[in-house]
């Protein structure tokens, strides 16, 4: 009997050393992305004081607002999240802040969607699919969703002809635990930083002889990939699939030998357009970093509408020099209402919190990035269409089709 109340004694002195809030923290307390409300605007508003949030307050916890929320815990020593909870908004707002218990939404700890920045067995399961599917390619299992996980995620969004938004939601997570999931496969039309891989390796090779790394899996990259599969014995599909990347990533992998076994003299209308989208796409990125200056249309420094214009005018468009609206209204290109109808080379036009006129504009790259002079960054840069650009968007323009 002594023992057993020496045990529970014991077990109460454990449980009174931890802090409260290791056991009373509750879903209400914690704000994170994909959280909308005045509390997050609460958030943003105080860590823009403190000099970690330079974006405009929408009230929206995205991934810039989860960057700053990392950033001050790496500065004052908290647990390096991107959530805020008590801990940390007791660092950021003192501590007499509370958060009240009417902010709970029953059903907000379901795990049916994760998010960037989130952690548990939920995430782990996640990589390890993704990882038998080959779209992880980190050495563990984490159970962190970060942005490793968050490519990986899109990757297989992007093959699986999904929503690209990084985002394991209840679509995504159900196509990604069936039968129906496809491996890994880079194709002709995909974005991103695997094609920019690829297209690394088959220039190291020779057989990718374009002069700018683009990004965009268009006819060049088509060709240089059809190029290494007939000389290695592979189906030329131009179809990044696991047995090409096998080979082309290995060591033994041969480098052109100078024979052109490919025919391309029979191009289509299709790869022709796809070899403009490159050329625009190179020529675009080729501005990464200048200044914004506004009422400016290069080639030194941009406004919005002046960087869409100065890669028209490169490209031969023949176009009025427009604000960004301007740019909207001319229905001689096509207009594209749905995101999820996007190709590369798309013009893309938003509007701002609370406002119904459209006032920015950016060229789309694919994989849910777009290339844009962006005032609040300073520069031409790239930017994801999440949080505030998937909110804020109106529709697209496609010029070249």
């Amino acid at each position: 009997m002594k023992k057993k109340l020496l045990l529970v004694l014991s077990v109460m002195l454990v449980l009174l050393s931890f802090p409260a809030t290791a056991f009373a923290t509750q879903r209400y307390e914690i704000l994170k992305i994909g959280d909308e409300d005045e509390f997050v605007e609460d958030l943003q508003n105080k860590l823009k004081a403190l000099g970690y949030f330079d974006h405009s307050v929408t009230g929206y916890f995205g991934t810039v607002t989860q960057q700053a929320v990392i950033d001050y815990q790496a500065d004052h020593s908290l647990t390096v999240d991107g959530k805020a909870g008590p801990e940390t908004l007791k660092s950021i707002f003192g501590e007499d802040y509370e958060i009240s218990t009417d902010r709970f939404v029953e059903g907000n700890e379901s795990t049916d969607t994760c998010y960037p920045g989130d952690k548990g067995d939920a995430v782990s399961d996640i990589q390890e699919r993704l990882k038998k599917l080959e779209y992880y390619d980190y050495s563990s299992i984490t159970g962190y969703y970060g942005p490793v996980t968050y490519a990986a995620v899109q990757r297989f969004q992007r093959t699986n002809t999904l929503t690209v938004d990084g985002v394991a939601g209840p679509e995504t997570q159900t196509l990604l635990f069936s039968d129906d999931a496809k491996y890994f496969c880079i194709y002709p039309g995909d974005s991103g930083d695997d094609v920019i891989s690829l297209q690394t390796r088959l220039c190291e090779l020779g057989y990718y002889t374009y002069n700018n790394i683009t990004g965009y899996f268009g006819t060049v990259t088509e060709e240089a990939l059809k190029e290494f599969q007939a000389q290695n014995g592979l189906t030329a599909d131009a179809k990044a699939g696991k047995n090409t990347r096998a080979l082309l990533y290995s060591s033994d992998a041969p480098e052109w030998d100078g024979v052109d076994r490919i025919d391309t003299s029979t191009e289509s209308d299709d790869s022709t357009s796809e070899t403009t989208i490159e050329k625009m796409l190179s020529f675009a990125q080729e501005q990464l970093d200048k200044k914004y200056v506004y009422s400016t249309e290069g080639p030194t420094t941009f406004d919005c509408s002046g960087f869409v214009y100065y890669v028209l005018k490169y490209m031969g468009v023949s176009t009025a020099r427009y604000s960004a609206s301007g740019f909207s209204t001319v229905d001689s290109w096509e207009k594209i209402d749905d995101q999820g109808s996007l190709e590369p080379g798309d013009l893309l036009f938003f509007q701002s919190d609370g406002s119904t006129r459209i006032s920015h504009t950016g060229i789309y790259l694919g994989a849910g990035e777009f290339i844009h002079a962006s005032a609040s960054g300073g520069c031409v840069k790239i930017s994801s269409m999440t949080s505030y650009y998937d909110r804020n968007f109106v529709f697209a323009r496609r010029v070249f089709s």
